[in-house]
């Protein structure tokens, strides 16, 4: 059978990793997106079989403004989970980007007007921003939903890809205090007892989801190796940890942080208030 990406290699995440991470924290309101086609560039085939909408800043390097981004991927996404975070681009690459699955990420005006995309394959098969003049689509706001056909036939890369989405919320919620607040104030108390695996001063700080976790895992023998993980491969060995804002939305939180590793650090934590108090659920950096 044909590898589902050609000439596309990622690591796989681990299976660990998606264990912790794989769960719903709202009901879609409305139908779920679809999405179907072809996506072809350079030596890299991908077929679209599914679609996650949310609002963004272009990837064009001219202007800033926000657009729909709509990623379309050889896979499924799952809206309830990314959209905890605030930068979603960076939670799919992340998160949904592996051995086996791709992504390209289609941009469309509040109207549904093509914007332009954006997608990495690989060493020298990839674009930060296309805004092709051969690009046909049909694409348009109707009804709340992106819904039509964008294609396009060059000879390096051509696509055909119709749409079903649903036109995200434009506002993540109400934006915190700049320290982050009582949020940022549990997330830093975390940073610091994992930095020294004190399990006793970390654990009353988890939400429930990740507590029963860190619970199975001890039953197994095989906390020490999780933490090890998280403090590697997750949190990037960061120090000097410091929260620079974020926003509230119900129960749920979205921090921005930076700090300093080897390197410098940035990214997000994602909290959740549990019986009026903030807990850490989970969190996503990347080297600057």
């Amino acid at each position: 059978m044909r590898h589902p990406l050609k000439g596309f290699s990622r690591r796989a995440l681990p299976l660990l990793f998606a264990l912790v991470l794989t769960v719903p924290i709202a009901d879609a309101a409305t139908a779920p997106a679809s999405a179907s086609g072809h996506f072809q560039s350079g030596k890299a085939s991908l077929d679209i079989t599914g679609a996650y909408g949310f609002w963004f800043k272009s990837a064009s390097p001219v202007g800033s403004d926000a657009v729909i981004r709509v990623a379309v991927g050889n896979g499924s996404f799952d809206p309830e989970y990314f959209d905890r975070f605030y930068d979603r681009v960076h939670a799919i690459n992340a998160r949904f980007v592996d051995d086996e699955h791709g992504v390209v990420f289609l941009e469309f005006a509040a109207n549904g007007k093509y914007h332009g995309l954006s997608y990495y394959f690989g060493s020298g098969d990839g674009c930060g921003y296309c805004l092709d003049n051969e690009v046909q689509s049909t694409v348009r706001l109707s009804q709340g939903r992106l819904q039509g056909h964008v294609g396009s036939k060059e000879k390096n890369r051509s696509f055909e890809v119709d749409l079903d989405v649903p036109v995200p919320e434009k506002e993540w919620g109400t934006p915190l205090p700049r320290d982050g607040g009582e949020a940022a104030k549990v997330y830093l108390a975390y940073q610091s007892a994992l930095a020294t695996r004190d399990v006793k001063a970390a654990r009353p700080l988890l939400d429930a989801r990740l507590k029963a976790f860190w619970q199975q895992q001890e039953k197994e023998g095989k906390l020490d190796g999780y933490l090890d993980y998280c403090w590697t491969e997750k949190h990037l060995e960061m120090k000097k940890a410091e929260v620079t804002g974020g926003f509230i939305r119900g129960d749920r939180a979205v921090l921005f942080v930076k700090g300093q590793s080897v390197t410098a650090i940035h990214g997000e934590a994602l909290m959740r208030r549990e019986d009026g108090v903030w807990r850490f659920s989970d969190e996503l950096l990347g080297v600057e």
